[in-house]
């Protein structure tokens, strides 16, 4: 195999490729070798057709299936040959020519990084935004704790109310012709403020009744053909409960969250949690800040096809996200903005980009030791410690993990570098962040 390299630009390159005679006559008779032993040929067994024949009838096929094979082979040997290049995109096959004496020419495009040498990141001047954790905020998250330990029962022959958590069946009629229908939609009553009247109209009916309620959709609804339109809901409710909210006490504590036994404990608990969610809410931003600088003082672009291709991946994730949440896949297209959905896309690459480059300009590196204390750690917070698995069974996850955290741990590292290198001022939190009182 024989390659030449041209440059197209700085994160675009052409590979021509130039395949001996002897590769390709070798590869074609493999593929002909193997229609051979498989082809159905009229008057002949399996197996048993005269050569000729087959090259005959089928030396189109058995040239179509060795050129793959050897395009395959040969982009996997440049890439092996070439891995300071970083090869990002899907190779581009073209100018595809068999020769007189049996050789091929082809050629591949391809994206890679760019090389580049991040500057400027160090002694940046950020923001940090001052947080406390307030005792209302705490009784709040008591309170929410409370809420999701909730149970229901059933309500026979009573009326719904707000706050009762009720499950429909409803067809939706647009002048009398039926849009849309749903079964066994449940929610609680006060949840979809986001459809004017439809909730008030539930209010005081019962279980197996039927009731049509008219709604007018708002001009911001999220389903584009629905907005400003005047509609029907033909509704039968399936079931009503209510909503039976436990008394937080030492009781019961002790019975849904093992290791504690009083209130205090868990309010310490939730307390400390805030200020950790506080802790990481700052450095967020602060990476924002850092990072928006950085890309600003480093400019680059991101290849086109390899910046196509994560949009596309990105833009399934998101809406498989919010089709498990119930949205339609129309709905979420119509109101998905193309535009700031790619920037954002290209921010986060360009941000993984960067980290990758520092780690490497910083020679940063993390150790068995380091490694092995972040499996414990994220085990320790799933609920079970290591004295629970098998040194077996341990030893495989800790191997399984242990590319990923390593990254994981890098990246760590060069978060905390930036951070350590900032100039950081204290500022007061907007009126909107700030809590009412804080903890003595």
């Amino acid at each position: 195999m024989k390659y030449s390299i041209e440059e197209i630009n700085r994160s675009e390159k052409k590979i021509l490729f130039t395949v001996e005679s002897e590769i390709m006559k070798k590869a074609i008779d493999s593929e002909l070798n193997k229609i051979k032993k498989e082809a159905k040929v009229p008057g002949f067994r399996p197996g048993k057709t005269p050569r000729q024949v087959i090259v005959d009838r089928y030396y189109p096929l058995a040239l179509n299936y060795a050129q793959e094979n050897v395009i395959k082979e040969m982009i996997g040997k440049f890439a092996d040959e070439n891995e300071q290049l970083k090869i990002i995109s899907t190779p581009e096959v073209s100018d595809l020519k068999m020769n007189d004496d049996d050789s091929m020419d082809f050629s591949v495009r391809i994206e890679v990084f760019p090389e580049l040498v991040i500057e400027n990141y160090k002694g940046i001047e950020i923001k940090r935004t001052k947080r406390t954790v307030t005792e209302d905020a705490v009784e709040e998250a008591l309170k929410s704790v409370s809420d999701r330990s909730s149970s229901f029962i059933d309500k026979i022959d009573e009326t719904i109310v707000e706050g009762d958590y009720v499950n429909l069946d409803f067809q939706i009629f647009e002048e009398d012709k039926k849009i849309d229908e749903v079964k066994n939609y449940s929610f609680y009553v006060n949840s979809l403020k986001d459809i004017p009247g439809f909730e008030e109209g539930l209010l005081g009916m019962k279980t197996g009744e039927g009731k049509e309620i008219q709604v007018k959709y708002p001009d911001d609804y999220i389903r584009e053909n629905l907005r400003n339109k005047d509609v029907i809901y033909k509704v039968h409710v399936n079931s009503i409960k209510r909503k039976i909210i436990p008394e937080i006490n030492d009781e019961f504590v002790q019975k849904n969250f093992p290791g504690m036994n009083t209130v205090d404990e868990l309010r310490n608990d939730i307390k400390q949690r805030m200020l950790d969610e506080n802790e990481k809410l700052q450095k967020d931003e602060m990476l924002q800040q850092l990072f928006d600088y950085i890309i600003e003082k480093n400019p680059f672009d991101i290849p086109p096809s390899f910046l196509q291709e994560s949009v596309e991946k990105f833009k399934e994730d998101k809406i498989n996200e919010l089709t498990s949440y119930g949205y339609k896949r129309e709905d979420i297209l119509a109101n998905l903005n193309e535009a700031i959905f790619k920037k954002d896309v290209s921010t986060n690459l360009k941000i993984e980009i960067i980290r990758d480059l520092i780690i490497k300009q910083e020679n940063i590196t993390v150790t068995e030791e380091e490694i092995e204390k972040k499996v414990e750690d994220v085990m320790s917070k799933l609920g079970f410690g290591l004295e629970n698995i098998d040194a077996k069974q341990l030893e495989k996850y800790k191997h399984q993990l242990k590319h990923r955290y390593q990254h994981i741990l890098q990246y760590e590292k060069v978060e905390d570098l930036l951070i350590g290198n900032a100039k950081i001022e204290e500022i007061e939190p907007n009126k909107e962040d700030k809590q009412e009182k804080n903890l003595e």
